[in-house]
């Protein structure tokens, strides 16, 4: 296993450090960040430069939307609008992993409390997060972890040599 720390372009609010492994063609990337809206944008970056790294802008959007709806989700479970002053301001911890086939996104948060799936009210502005991640992921669920909770998704893929094998057309891919 190889293991590096990488350094953001620019550090800001938001951030608090940066860990990306290879491990058996695996990618993966960790990050702690500070439980505030400004959390989202962060994830959306980070995971945006890992899918161009791997050439992989086709699931992009899919993507972004997925891990801005757990991490905003993880946002409002750790400090219900409460924010406090570094060191004690809440932090979530957001995992990356990307192989061959699929994208894992785990977002941990310090409320132990499960996620509950909502049907969407067409008058409220909020409470489709986990629709939209059971609509467009590739399966989701959670686990107790840490004092906390952990709450994932996986967005499959056909990697570009497994869809040459099959003769999938381009917009498959």
């Amino acid at each position: 296993m190889q293991q590096a720390t990488v350094t953001p372009a620019s550090r800001g609010a938001g951030t608090a450090d940066i860990h990306q492994t290879l491990d058996r063609g695996a990618w993966s990337r960790q990050l702690k960040l500070a439980a505030r809206p400004s959390a989202a944008q962060w994830a959306r970056r980070v995971l945006r430069q890992m899918l161009r790294e791997r050439q992989l802008d086709k699931i992009s959007d899919t993507a972004l939307l997925l891990v801005s709806e757990l991490v905003t989700n993880a946002v409002k479970a750790s400090g219900n609008g409460a924010w406090r002053d570094h060191p004690n301001q809440p932090v979530i911890a957001l995992t990356l992993r990307l192989t061959d086939t699929s994208l894992l996104i785990e977002v941990w948060d310090a409320d132990p409390a499960p996620p509950v799936l909502q049907e969407a009210d067409l008058t409220c502005e909020c409470g489709r997060g986990l629709l939209l991640v059971d609509i467009l992921g590739d399966g989701w669920g959670h686990r107790a972890a840490d004092r906390g909770k952990v709450v994932w998704c996986e967005l499959a893929f056909l990697a570009s040599s497994a869809a040459d094998q099959l003769g999938c057309p381009a917009r498959f891919r």
